[in-house]
């Protein structure tokens, strides 16, 4: 992303390479400057995706999607505000609460996990069983269940 910012003349084309062996590629990077912060401002919950270094382009005339993963990607910050997703749909809300919720399970059931990491899962998934059923029948009017679910611990 960094690259398409500083050097907008450049093509996706020529750096898109899904499955393709490194050394038959021809296309070489231009150096980069010095990495600009990055603020995260989600307006969605339950995904992370604020927070982590991987990304999704879509070309929007083909409709194909090309997954990005780099830590330079990696958000510098991100402010999480529970307004911005008030007028989120029923669906969206229960979508973003499923995918949360996958997210605290993984934590819990991983080969990394540590008692505190567990700790912080469970109550992720115990804040997630409290309020995530009431900010998707009233989330519209309910900040402090989409509080709840837009950062569990």
């Amino acid at each position: 992303m960094w690259l398409l910012y500083e050097q907008p003349d450049t093509k996706f084309d020529g750096v898109a390479m899904r499955f393709m062996d490194i050394r038959k590629r021809v296309y070489e990077l231009p150096k980069l400057g010095a990495r600009a912060d990055m603020v995260c401002i989600p307006t969605t919950s339950g995904t992370g995706s604020e927070v982590t270094p991987f990304s999704v382009v879509t070309d929007e005339v083909s409709g194909e999607k090309y997954p990005l993963a780099d830590y330079a990607l990696t958000p510098t910050m991100a402010i999480v505000d529970p307004h911005l997703v008030m007028s989120m749909p029923k669906k969206l809300t229960a979508y973003g609460g499923i995918d949360a919720l996958t997210h605290a399970l993984e934590s819990y059931v991983s080969i990394y996990a540590t008692d505190y990491t567990r700790g912080l899962a469970k109550e992720a998934i115990r804040i997630l069983f409290k309020y995530l059923p009431t900010a998707y029948a009233s989330g519209d009017r309910d900040l402090k269940a989409r509080e709840k679910c837009v950062a569990p611990p």
